[in-house]
């Protein structure tokens, strides 16, 4: 799924359903009337148990960075479910593939049924903000503590709307958002015309804001910027 919704390279995965539907048999139990299409269906098969989990947590946001705990006790429940399935299930979910496949579901054989994979769905913008965030999540700031914030006037930053996007300098998140807050400027999550800067200094910009900044004409600085606005007032 990786592979098809994000267009990655996924060394060493194994997939249980391709290799039931190449290697199994009605003797292991891997074919038969009911088809495997999910991990459900090989917990249910193989471990002789039911696989629920918290439906809130399946319709939740997990487009916001970080997830919280429900949401990760859900992620961690597949894993660990289909670990089980792969080492207690049948030598034939266990053979290699030399090509893994990657869809969501395996569909049922049938008399003339083609091998060819449904066609790959296109990267959401969902999904692009979040593995963006994750990958910005794993860079904290070079600087952290290394660099003195310049103090100025309590309007040294009037009239100004910021947006922050990657990881600044030395500076997180919500300590930037209070020191623009500190000298009268203001912090917007998306950009828009109110916006008069966009703060970034490492990881990764969205596209989408870098696209919307570049249409509005909004500059597009580092952390060093803001400290030299306050400094100028």
């Amino acid at each position: 799924r990786i592979t098809r919704d994000f267009k990655s390279e996924v060394k060493g995965a194994h997939d249980l359903a391709e290799a039931a539907r190449m290697h199994g048999s009605k003797t292991d139990g891997m074919k038969g009337n009911t088809p495997l299409k999910s991990l459900k269906d090989f917990v249910s098969l193989v471990l002789k148990r039911d696989m629920s989990k918290d439906g809130g947590a399946r319709i939740g946001n997990w487009s916001q960075w970080p997830l919280d705990e429900t949401q990760v006790l859900y992620a961690a429940l597949d894993v660990c479910l289909a670990h089980d399935v792969y080492t207690k299930g049948p030598p034939s979910i266990r053979m290699k593939i030399e090509t893994i496949r990657c869809k969501r579901e395996l569909e049922p054989e049938t008399d003339g049924a083609s091998d060819t994979p449904a066609p790959a769905k296109k990267t959401t913008k969902a999904n692009q903000d979040f593995f963006i965030a994750m990958r910005n999540k794993s860079v904290v700031p070079p600087n952290a503590g290394r660099k003195v914030k310049p103090e100025g006037s309590k309007t040294a930053l009037k009239g100004l709307c910021f947006v922050v996007s990657g990881v600044l300098d030395s500076m997180g998140r919500d300590e930037c958002h209070k020191y623009i807050e500190l000298h009268g400027g203001k912090v917007s999550k998306s950009v828009t015309g109110k916006v008069t800067h966009i703060l970034f200094d490492h990881g990764e910009c969205g596209p989408a804001k870098r696209k919307k900044a570049d249409s509005l004409g909004i500059p597009i600085v580092g952390e060093d910027s803001l400290f030299e606005l306050v400094k100028s007032y």
